[in-house]
């Protein structure tokens, strides 16, 4: 997997306990669905609608 976890990029995640995006150090290797590159696209995939 030449290529793979050779740099790291902030990327945001939602925290289900804060009920909120974040950001994190991202390594490039491997990974799931709850990462994102923008707050905005965090936030319109998993944050609550606001009441």
């Amino acid at each position: 997997m030449e290529g793979e976890c050779q740099y790291y990029v902030l990327r945001w995640y939602y925290n289900r306990e804060e009920q909120a995006c974040q950001l994190f150090w991202y390594s490039s290797c491997g990974g799931n669905g709850n990462r994102f590159e923008t707050k905005g696209e965090c936030e319109a995939r998993c944050a609550p609608a606001a009441l």
